[in-house]
């Protein structure tokens, strides 16, 4: 493995709880609490857990139906075609 440069002035470079530190079991909550009900809610939140994008992509959907919820309080217009309209263009009068 490479060495990563470390700056020499860093105070705790040399503290052995930092170079000799194993990685965090992922499942460490069991150990640490050892609650059913916690270990459930986890499994539950890891199994429903979005993806980034997933999640990006219900912000944008929820920026949009807010868009839409604010433009219909708006008044609308409308183009209305049919007889009356084209009764006049055709020197038709009713």
């Amino acid at each position: 493995e490479p060495e990563p440069d470390v700056e020499p002035t860093w105070q705790e470079i040399e503290d052995p709880r930092i170079s000799e530190q194993k990685p965090a079991d992922p499942k460490w909550w069991r150990i640490a609490f050892s609650d059913p009900i916690l270990d459930e809610l986890i499994e539950v939140a890891l199994k429903e857990n979005l993806t980034l994008r997933s999640a990006g992509l219900r912000v944008l959907q929820s920026q949009q139906q807010l868009a839409i919820a604010i433009g219909e309080q708006y008044p609308q217009q409308q183009q209305i075609t049919g007889l009356a309209g084209r009764g006049k263009e055709e020197g038709i009068t009713s």
